[in-house]
């Protein structure tokens, strides 16, 4: 920021901000100050101008200040503040003092040149109550304490982002199916107590004997459980004697018996039958 260093303790301050504010209104600025005869802060304003060169928002503003055995005038951009609320807390805890250099090519120029004429103005009234004044730079012993207390903040170390994992997703293992739980086919099929041949449940005759597959009771003839002795229906005895039949043992197949092969008869020619010969 530009500054200028006052070689003097005795200057009225306050009246210094009010001269100065006096002239700039006269040029049609909008101009207030606040503060008190130790720390003074002057803020101008004008639309033509500071919007187009240091943002709609923005204000110019001087800070003088009691300092190192003199006073310090620095000079810089800052938010339009409101002076009630400045008057509450104070001018150290306003917003920091920018510079006015912040933009390029003409406009930077122009900056630079605003600012050099009111530091030259805030120059003149100086030297109307001290015209031995001597002005030069900001003393180096001073100079860190002016950086910490209105230099703008370092810009903040921003972490770079990171990448978080999403949350796994409980998923439930499969459902082992317990193997004995389920009731296996039954490879026992129902055959016919006659001759053995298979039949389906519901099946009322064999098909291999046409004989009866269920119970009948012998004297109405209704359909009875096989474990029953009397008929559910009239009542008579389904056990006679005689007639029950056993179920038929299942039929085995015999082995194949080896036969050995016969043996071929070989023709055996006669003898030849011995021919008599007489003596002679």
């Amino acid at each position: 920021m530009d500054a200028r260093f006052y070689n003097a303790d005795d200057i009225d301050i306050e009246l210094l901000a009010n001269n100065m504010e006096n002239i700039y209104r006269a040029q049609g600025y909008q101009a207030q100050h606040f503060g008190d005869n130790n720390q003074v802060m002057v803020q101008l304003k004008k639309g033509s101008d500071f919007e187009a060169l240091i943002g709609l928002q923005a204000a110019l503003s001087v800070i003088i200040q009691r300092s190192g055995g003199g006073v310090l005038a620095m000079i810089g951009q800052q938010k339009w503040m409101d002076k009630a609320a400045v008057g509450a807390v104070g001018i150290i805890a306003a917003p920091v003092l920018w510079p006015l250099m912040i933009t390029a090519g003409a406009g930077a120029i122009r900056q630079a040149s605003l600012g050099n004429q009111v530091l030259n103005v805030v120059d003149g009234l100086v030297r109307q109550q001290r015209p031995e004044i001597q002005i030069g730079p900001v003393p180096m012993q001073i100079m860190p304490q002016i950086q910490r207390q209105w230099a703008p903040p370092p810009p903040q170390y921003l972490p770079p982002p990171q990448y978080n994992q999403p949350a796994p997703v409980y998923t439930p293992p499969p459902q082992v199916v317990d193997a004995q739980s389920v009731p296996a086919p039954s490879s026992k099929r129902l055959r016919c107590p006659s001759c053995n041949t298979p039949y389906e449940p519901g099946d009322t005759f064999c098909t291999g004997c046409g004989k009866s597959l269920v119970t009948l009771c012998p004297n109405c003839k209704s359909e009875v459980k096989d474990n029953a002795s009397f008929c559910p229906k009239c009542g008579a005895s389904i056990y006679q004697p005689g007639t029950q039949t056993q179920a038929a043992q299942p039929v085995q197949q015999s082995q194949p018996t080896y036969t050995p092969p016969q043996a071929q008869v070989q023709y055996t020619p006669p003898a030849p039958t011995p021919v008599y010969t007489p003596p002679p």
